[in-house]
């Protein structure tokens, strides 16, 4: 790209790492920031998503005349699926909704606006910035808060823009504008399904300089596209004569309405230039061509202008919006706020401002700024001066992709070198989360990432947060070997380079492997080369947390929580690992049993705004999946396990590790253990063990321990004995295999269970009460509540089975673990081979008010888990669509829901309909609520 790179010494990437990386994108933020400055640019760049784009721009100056036809058009768009508003820059795209959306303000239909950006090319940027829109229009997406707190979550999906507009139920319009800017296939791929399953009264009214990449031929054959292109948005003679303040049948309006061809932007040129001038200047002559006359009247308009309100604008052409401050610091100068006022007064029709994050900002219409950066082509050198001086000054904003633009477009290899080389991928990681980094390897070509080992470190690191754990190490691995072990840097920078290659290796190695000696080498290595660098010694206190948590060291790894946030709060800025460390805690409140305390920390995370869901799609989807274990835990419920399914769908497109398959997938497989029997278990199970990607260690063996669980439930314990063989069961549940010290607690939990389940199934009840024992014991030793509960409970299964006494005793006491946090499932889990000794504690005297209480509530979950559908009833599948009728969802969502289409769904819904014996969708509903179907 730039020659001058060649004397660097190159680090191979592959292209297809690239490539890979960025077909599987996850959301992006606009900008990524270090330590110094996120606070101030964060909550500009939210302000801004939140405010300024998903408002129409208020009228400008000057007389701009109501193109009554036009709105009519669009009035009947109402009637339509789609309205194409298709121009060239210049026609009045912009000002024309913006009148549209004015007039319908007072009108029943709600309009939601909003004008996208380059920024938003990313699906969950894009849907995040939909979403911003509907709720600015009054459509309620369930999301707990208004749009002027900024508490809209970018883990956002369609479906839940979807559900929000079919329980609004009331007509309305979405404008896009601005649409060209992410007119690519992610984005119109969404618009189709947006367009498809939308309910009817929605309607889409895009405005666009090219024709969208959207699949409309068959709205277009149903008579459902309505297009308003430039022939229509041309102004007529009466329209430029009211404009213009000229009488309609006067020369001077003939002539104007011949050289426009009435294009709205140069008419407008000619209404300021004439204003200028005072009277119309018969001898002005135009070549014929409307380019030609649009140059001509911006040349003049210019001209007209003070000299340096139009160096001014000059200077800032390349910038398609500048502050005062970036204005100062590109010119060198401390005037710059003055002049951009005055040139806004000067020129208020074509000269956008708005406030963000109390600073004025300034964009000038498209058409001008190509003529003025024709002018400042003609100065290369003041345009590179420009550039540099851009550079250095969004560097020192942390506003990382602007910077590496502006460095690009000043075509000096030494700024390029410099910006780049002072990135530190971490430090951006820790601050702002992967999405920054994506923002800015999407500006960097193959080229530049070839001579830069820290751009491909980032890549690596982009790759991690992906869910591409493999290709992660992989990369990293190629690059430590070329950089002879992070020691060469062709940046000058060997000790970054070691700390930040070090550092992603080592997360790596934890999220993906079985944490030992390895990670802790690497760890060490990290903490000893970062002595003096504060986010890298945070950094590691977040990865000895997660060692910690793993292995069930809970204390410890909340004494490092302490220090991590400790750490933290000194550099000031540190949103994305604020987050990792509530995401964290979640997980060890959740895992000791903590329930109300986990849920305490979510519901301060909700309403918390310094930190911020667009840096980090992960720890809103975690909130979530953890929330619905706890419901599962407390209720033991069908619904309670869809939306368990639901979230754990939705937090493995943001992150993919352990811990959210070992929390999800067991009460999943249970539930359907019971309802349906252990071969739909199994099925889930191995449909899980397909799915499953990353090539995560200890996923395949806690699998295998489930498997053996379900095969020895049902009674299989032939199968179940030859898997446990297999894979040395007894061996692994009392830490005796090759790898116990490398297993975390809910691999080891897990094998006890199932080994208890196997034992049990063998009829070996003495090695059953042992086991049961035994997890009794790493629970208390642990703190790990759950694993008190059901330790008492399988110990007080034995007894019962054999026939002795101290079962009551044993369910005594689980209960009153229980009944504090609310656990219900661990009981209801065992189904009705509890129900006698529960009988006989309800009937006694034995347990207070609050326990009787609980307890009740677990009889009636065992009571509504043994309750059988005979073969009238429905289905697993059929069920799931009756709760989607429920939630109020149309048949388009309920598709989407489940992947099937809607005649699927159309079908299921005759057999439910005749299986219940009713007509109607609220019947089925009703019936199914009465009958306990949904519990």
């Amino acid at each position: 790209m730039i020659d001058g790179f060649r004397h660097l010494r190159r680090v191979k990437t592959r292209m297809s790492d690239r490539q890979f990386m960025t077909d599987r994108e996850v959301p992006l933020s606009q900008l990524g920031a270090p330590i110094e400055k996120t606070g101030f640019h964060v909550k500009t760049l939210k302000r801004r998503a939140t405010n300024s784009r998903v408002e129409p721009p208020a009228p400008r100056g000057g007389r701009l005349c109501e193109r009554r036809e036009l709105l009519e058009s669009l009035d009947a768009s109402l009637e339509n699926r789609v309205t194409l508003v298709i121009a060239p820059a210049g026609y009045g795209k912009t000002t024309l909704l913006a009148q549209w959306c004015l007039m319908k303000a007072d009108s029943q239909a709600m309009i939601a606006y909003y004008s996208a950006s380059e920024h938003d090319r990313d699906p969950t940027t894009f849907l995040t910035m939909i979403a911003h829109a509907l709720i600015a229009a009054g459509v309620d997406l369930g999301q707990g808060s208004a749009l002027d707190d900024d508490n809209v979550q970018d883990d956002i999906t369609l479906d839940d823009i979807l559900l929000g507009l079919e329980l609004a139920g009331q007509p309305m319009a979405l404008v896009i504008d601005d649409f060209e800017r992410v007119n690519d296939p992610a984005i119109t791929n969404i618009m189709q399904a947006f367009i498809e399953h939308a309910p009817p009264l929605l309607h889409f009214v895009i405005a666009s300089r090219t024709f969208p990449n959207i699949p409309l031929s068959a709205l277009e054959l149903e008579g459902k596209l309505r297009m308003i292109d430039t022939y229509q948005l041309r102004l007529r003679r009466d329209e430029l004569a009211w404009m213009l303040d000229l009488d309609s049948t006067g020369p001077e309006i003939a002539e104007v309405a011949l050289q426009t061809q009435g294009w709205p932007v140069t008419a407008e040129l000619y209404r300021l230039w004439r204003q200028r001038r005072g009277v119309h200047d018969e001898r002005a002559t135009f070549g014929g061509h409307v380019a030609e006359v649009h140059n001509y009247l911006a040349e003049q308009l210019f001209s007209s202008l003070p000299k340096d309100h139009l160096d001014l604008l000059i200077d800032i052409a390349d910038r398609p919006e500048v502050s005062a401050e970036l204005a100062d610091a590109m010119r060198g100068r401390d005037d710059s706020a003055s002049l951009l006022m005055a040139a806004a007064h000067n020129m208020s029709s074509l000269m956008w401002t708005g406030r963000e994050h109390g600073a004025m900002v300034y964009r000038l219409h498209p058409l001008l700024l190509e003529h003025l950066r024709q002018r400042l082509s003609q100065n290369p050198r003041r345009r590179q001066e420009l550039s540099i001086r851009a550079a250095h000054w969004y560097m020192a904003e942390v506003r990382y992709p602007e910077a590496i633009r502006a460095a690009i477009d000043s075509h000096s290899v030494d700024t390029v070198h410099h910006i780049v080389g002072q990135l530190r991928p971490m430090h951006i990681m820790v601050a702002g989360g992967a999405v920054s980094l994506r923002t800015i390897l999407r500006e960097l070509s193959d080229d530049v990432m070839q001579m830069h080992p820290n751009l491909q470190i980032m890549a690596a690191l982009a790759h991690f947060k992906g869910g591409f754990f493999a290709e992660s190490r992989s990369m990293i691995a190629r690059l430590r070997e070329e950089t002879e072990n992070f020691t060469i840097d062709p940046d000058g920078h060997p000790d970054w380079l070691l700390i930040d290659g070090s550092f992603v290796d080592l997360i790596a190695l934890c999220q993906v492997s079985r944490c030992g000696p390895e990670a802790i080498r690497l760890h060490d290595i990290v903490r000893a080369a970062a002595a003096q660098d504060p986010v890298m010694w945070g950094a590691c206190e977040i990865v000895m947390m997660l060692v910690h948590q793993i292995h069930g060291n809970f204390d410890a790894a909340e004494v490092a929580i302490a220090r991590a946030r400790d750490v933290y709060r000194t550099i000031a800025h540190s949103r994305y690992s604020g987050n990792q460390i509530i995401g964290h805690e979640m997980l060890i409140h959740t895992a000791r049993g903590q329930m109300r305390r986990a849920m305490d920390v979510i519901a301060g995370y909700k309403k918390e705004s310094e930190f911020d869901a667009s840096y980090d799609a992960g720890t809103p989807t975690l909130s979530k999946l953890i929330l619905a274990v706890i419901r599962y835990e407390r209720e033991y419920s069908d619904h309670a396990v869809e939306t368990l399914k639901t979230h754990q769908i939705e937090h493995r497109k943001a992150e993919s590790w352990f811990d959210q398959y070992a929390i999800s997938i067991p009460p999943i497989a249970t539930r359907l253990f019971v309802r349906e029997g252990a071969q739909a278990a199994l099925d889930y199970i191995a449909e899980e063990r397909f799915h499953a990607t990353g090539g995560l260690e200890a996923l395949p063996d806690f699998l295998t321990f489930l498997e053996i669980e379900y095969l020895a439930r049902s009674g299989d314990a032939e199968s179940a004995r030859h898997l446990a063989d297999g894979i040395a069961l007894k061996a692994c549940a009392y830490g005796k295999d090759d790898i116990a010290d490398l297993r975390g607690w809910r691999e080891r939990d897990a094998s006890l269970v199932a080994l208890f389940r196997l034992q049990m199934a063998c009829a070996e009840y003495d090695e059953a009460e042992e086991t049961a024992q035994t997890l009794l014991k790493h629970g208390a030793a642990g703190g790990r509540l759950r694993a008190l509960i059901k330790g008492h409970i399988f110990t007080a299964l034995t007894l019962i089975t054999r026939k002795q006494t101290g079962a009551r005793e044993r369910i005594y006491e689980a209960v009153m673990l229980a009944y504090p946090e609310g656990f219900v499932a661990p009981f209801a889990e065992e189904g009705g081979a509890l129900l006698s000794v529960i009988d006989e504690l309800l009937n006694g005297d034995a347990i207070d008010g609050y326990a009787r209480r609980h307890l009740e509530e677990v009889h009636r979950a065992i009571r509504g888990a043994m309750a059988r559908i005979d073969s009238m009833d429905l289905n697993a599948r059929e069920l799931e669509i009756v709760r989607h009728l429920a939630d109020g969802l149309s048949n388009k969502v309920i598709a989407r829901r489940m992947g099937i289409t809607d005649h699927t769904v159309k079908f299921h819904l005759k057999k439910v309909f005749s299986k219940l014996k009713v007509s109607s969708r609220r019947a089925a509903v009703a019936k199914a609520v009465a009958s306990n179907v949904l519990e």
